[in-house]
């Protein structure tokens, strides 16, 4: 099974964010390297889609600046949507755009 890996800058942003993945098989991992959220991933996209939705939206929500992600061993940051976050509709049907970071992933 596939995961996706969300750096968390402190234990708490890491409990927030897995709140945000409430509906996904998500854990907060904390160790002496830092903190992660660590979403399995099924076999579809559309669950891929709806992580990285849920993660954007809270990205955006948040408003203190963008998430780093790995995902099928590549690193990525995503930031926030310029849409306003009060007013949030997503309906994408593909990948939110994300930003690739070679060898950015420390985790």
């Amino acid at each position: 099974m596939e995961t996706l890996r969300i750096r968390a800058a402190t234990p708490q942003t890491g409990r927030a964010m897995l709140a945000a993945l409430s509906g996904f098989r998500a854990e907060l991992l904390e160790s002496s390297e830092g903190c992660e959220v660590v979403v399995d991933l099924g076999r579809g996209d559309e669950e891929i889609i709806g992580v990285l939705n849920a993660l954007e939206r809270y990205v955006t929500e948040r408003a203190d600046g963008p998430a780093r992600v790995e995902v099928y061993g590549k690193s990525y940051v995503l930031h926030p949507s310029e849409r306003d976050a009060s007013s949030w509709e997503s309906n994408l049907t593909t990948p939110v755009p994300i930003e690739e970071r070679r060898g950015a992933w420390k985790g």
